[in-house]
């Protein structure tokens, strides 16, 4: 395929070259991106066996980089809908409005401490909301961290004392 060039001949044809190596060089990464993806996957696997799969956890390997997993702590999110409608078929008219003003604010949001109180007091709310899909828990998807010590972690360690726990020092 050849297009009209507005540049001269040799300026194509170095044009050109360089796009072909761009094109291997993209290949080359795009390959090197999953072998990293895979072995993240062994890292986490790793940490899973050692810590459980759900938790965040760190290693210092031998030479001088930090591996981690950190897993967020998400709050689930309450379809308002879904929980008014099951708190109404579920209860009373009278008890259902006091359930549906102790679990919103003024504004009619839903405080999701004080429904979390209200599923622990009654299990019958708890199981309802289950079975209607109002409360979605999000997917925690944990973050990978692999990069080389600072200068000030290293002499951390060097003088035999421990990094920080804060996740800042492990991002």
């Amino acid at each position: 395929m050849s297009f009209t060039s507005q540049f001269s001949n040799n300026t194509d044809a170095k044009l050109n070259a360089l796009s072909v190596q761009l094109t291997e060089t993209e290949a080359e990464r795009d390959k090197a991106l999953a072998k990293y993806d895979l072995l993240f996957v062994q890292v986490f696997d790793l940490f899973s066996q050692e810590v459980g799969a759900e938790a965040s956890t760190r290693f210092i390997a031998d030479n001088g980089y930090k591996l981690a997993r950190i897993v967020p702590v998400l709050q689930p999110k309450v379809n308002m809908e879904i929980l008014e409608k099951t708190i109404q078929a579920t209860f009373a008219p009278e008890i259902a409005k006091k359930i549906w003003n102790r679990v919103t604010s003024v504004q009619r949001v839903v405080n999701q401490d004080k429904l979390a109180m209200e599923l622990v007091s009654n299990p019958t709310l708890e199981e309802e909301l289950q079975k209607s899909g109002a409360v979605i828990q999000p997917v925690r998807k944990p973050s990978r961290i692999h990069k080389e010590l600072s200068k000030k972690e290293k002499a951390l360690l060097n003088a035999g004392q421990e990094l920080p726990e804060e996740s800042a020092a492990w991002a």
